[in-house]
């Protein structure tokens, strides 16, 4: 990884003969951002006005920058070196609550979810006869069956047969259900095939009115996503999609 090493995951220099440009920003909350931030001395955030900047607690001398204390003098090597070890020991302790975080997560949630998504790919066929539309049972760990779905399309040779992907909002026996359109790939925005056009955008009675599928409760306008109220609803949702 580039933040620890230096060396980026993908080639600039490749990058920039394709024509391919960076479009996405993090925006400074990433976790590399975090801690670099946790790498100087901001001394009472509170205080300082939103969108101005503030040298409140800083001492430039000779072009350097020297921590101040709250009496304007200048900090000691020791002080200024047990704040730079507090905050090193606050960056260390936050992304070590991340990495448990992901880490449990992936125990909880995404590893058993491997089998539960392998049995939905497996049943797929039960609800058309093309295997376009998996059904993926509730779990209250949550589901999460992304990745899952294109590996095992991959060991399968079945790449990008399944449209669509039907869920369960919660465990009730009432509950409402969701029809989510399959990425072409891994964290990308376009879809393997979006929910009709005239769809997109339209809520409840009106588009059961537009679809012909009772008990709708919307489509996102970009058509990824959609809900209904029932299985049958969301499942001929699927299938009207599916077809269209």
């Amino acid at each position: 990884d580039a933040n620890d090493n230096g060396v980026s995951a993908y080639d600039p220099t490749a990058l920039r003969k394709a024509g391919i440009e960076k479009k996405f920003s993090d925006r400074g909350f990433s976790i590399a951002s975090v801690v670099n931030r946790l790498n100087y001395s901001h001394p009472a955030p509170v205080a300082v006005a939103k969108h101005s900047l503030s040298t409140e607690g800083v001492s430039t001398e000779g072009g350097i920058s020297v921590p101040l204390t709250s009496n304007g003098t200048t900090k000691s090597p020791v002080e200024a070196q047990a704040e730079e070890d507090e905050r090193f020991l606050k960056a260390s302790q936050f992304c070590g609550d991340q990495f448990i975080s992901e880490l449990m997560d992936k125990f909880h949630s995404w590893l058993p979810a491997r089998a539960v998504v392998k049995q939905a790919f497996g049943d797929r066929f039960k609800y058309d006869d093309k295997g376009r539309i998996m059904v993926v049972p509730h779990r209250p760990e949550g589901c999460p069956w992304a990745d899952h779905l294109y590996a095992l399309e991959k060991e399968t040779s079945t790449e990008d047969s399944v449209l669509y992907v039907l869920f369960a909002e919660n465990g009730e026996p009432d509950s409402k259900w969701r029809i989510r359109s399959v990425s072409r790939e891994s964290g990308s925005f376009e879809n393997r095939k979006d929910m009709p056009d005239a769809w997109k955008g339209v809520r409840d009675e009106e588009l059961s009115k537009v679809s012909g599928v009772p008990g709708c409760v919307f489509v996102h306008a970009s058509g990824f996503i959609g809900g209904n109220k029932t299985f049958e609803g969301v499942l001929e949702m699927a299938k009207k999609s599916a077809d269209a």
